[in-house]
């Protein structure tokens, strides 16, 4: 299967033949085809397009694909019950200070709890980089 990504986005894409990590630091025009028959292959990648709140999620497993899409709304980022924002250290990745992620919570109810409602992870999306600190 073909999938074709074309935005403007920040983010990285890992190549299986590379050491580094191909980094978008800025926002840029970025068009990628997907196709899982290629090789060289993307590994691994995550995009995010600020202006339209989009965010990919790209995976390369078992000769196939996946692409995960989240939208990030203004919203939901301002919900500090159900959104909390996380920074991890990046690897191979020269110029980034720290990846920026916003962990999802849902509310599931908990039998353990007298059926009331607990927060559980749900989705980890990708919502750009911070800058290294002098």
């Amino acid at each position: 299967m073909i999938q074709h990504i074309n935005g403007n986005y920040i983010g990285y894409v890992r190549m299986s033949d590379a050491t580094q990590n191909r980094v978008f630091a800025s926002p840029q025009t970025v068009d990628i085809i997907l196709d899982d028959s290629a090789n060289p292959f993307i590994v691994e990648g995550e995009l995010y397009d600020a202006g339209k709140g989009d965010s990919l999620t790209i995976r390369y497993a078992d000769g196939h694909y996946f692409v995960q899409t989240f939208h990030v709304s203004t919203e939901k980022m301002r919900d500090t019950i159900h959104v909390t924002r996380k920074e991890y250290l990046p690897s191979r990745m020269p110029g980034v200070g720290k990846l920026v992620y916003l962990q999802l919570w849902d509310e599931v109810s908990d039998p353990l709890c007298e059926g009331m409602t607990t927060l559980q992870p749900g989705n980890l999306v990708f919502v750009g980089f911070k800058a290294e600190e002098n």
